[in-house]
């Protein structure tokens, strides 16, 4: 009996270590050396890629956000334009109603006297209306204006 008792605990202790074993090797695996190497390298690219991944991804932020600072920037200066030009067309408006002057036609003036008193507005549409001729009349002699 001693005998039959003996036999099953051997069997147990046994399958136990036959479990054991198992699981052993379920942990130890043996490669070639070059696979070895292979996956290492692998692993080191993998890294390496992961890296520049990280950092075009920090780029690509960096670049959106400059982006939008640029597109705001533009806008604002649309903004800014528009309302300078606005702002010109109602101050030319404003000088167009305000400044009115008739001033007499070049031809029909009598010669121009030395030292003679020039009316500024006058001098200034004789020159918008013709150059040539105002030049002619004004720029011989000293005027006063």
């Amino acid at each position: 009996m001693n005998t039959g008792k003996h036999l099953r605990v051997v069997t147990l202790v046994l399958l136990s270590a036959s479990g054991i074993l198992a699981n052993q090797a379920d942990d130890t695996v043996t490669i070639p050396k070059s696979r070895l190497e292979e996956l290492e390298r692998k692993e080191a690219e993998l890294e390496k890629l992961k890296k520049e991944a990280n950092e075009t991804r920090a780029e690509k932020q960096r670049l959106e956000s400059e982006q939008r600072r640029l597109k705001s920037e533009a806008t604002e200066s649309k903004k800014a334009k528009e309302a300078a030009e606005t702002k010109s067309a109602a101050v030319a408006a404003a000088a167009e109603s305000v400044i009115q002057h008739d001033a007499p036609a070049l031809a029909t003036l009598p010669p121009l006297q030395r030292d003679e008193v020039v009316d500024a507005m006058d001098l200034m549409n004789h020159y918008r209306a013709d150059v040539v001729a105002a030049a002619k009349r004004y720029e011989s002699q000293p005027i006063r204006v």
